[in-house]
């Protein structure tokens, strides 16, 4: 008896988060999952960035340069990958070209700063961030399969995704 309930809870427990699992995939991304997106991707890419490898401010800098690089690449690779994906589907390319846009105004007004003395500075973090949140709306939209399900998914990650920018 007490297998067979130790086996219950354990199946409901497996259901349980698989559930979750399938409603956080299309959730909209904590700033946590995406500040630990942008570290697995640099310190995948460049393991001497990690914390422990950086000694000097030098150091620090080159690292968040190739970061910035690497994910703005990642980013435009994908970008090019789903407009190819929905190359047949202009009202579909048109909404997510804009959405697109949006971000790009958005990941500019929360990162970059004007200073009337000094000019402009950004924060590179904050550039990060925004760019791994692209990269996610972007994801999602490439995963999407053509399929009457697909279709009605598509709007609502754009909607999602503007949602995020706005």
């Amino acid at each position: 008896m007490k297998f067979l309930m130790k086996s219950a809870y354990i199946m409901i427990a497996i259901v349980l988060g698989y559930a979750a699992l399938l409603t956080s995939a299309n959730a909209a991304p904590t700033k946590g999952e995406l500040r630990h997106f942008v570290t697995e991707q640099v310190y995948g890419a460049y393991p001497n960035c990690s914390p422990d490898n950086r000694d000097t401010v030098g150091d620090h800098m080159w690292c968040t340069d190739r970061a910035l690089v690497l994910l703005d690449d990642q980013l435009n690779d994908l970008y090019q990958d789903v407009m190819h994906k929905f190359r047949l589907l202009d009202n579909k390319r048109a909404k997510i070209r804009d959405v697109q846009r949006q971000w790009i105004n958005f990941r500019d007004s929360e990162c970059i700063y004007e200073d009337s003395t000094d000019g402009m500075f950004s924060s590179s973090k904050c550039v990060l961030n925004n760019i791994a949140l692209s990269i996610h709306y972007l994801n999602r939209l490439k995963k999407i399969q053509f399929d009457a399900d697909g279709l009605k998914a598509m709007d609502e990650v754009i909607a999602d995704y503007h949602d995020a920018v706005s």
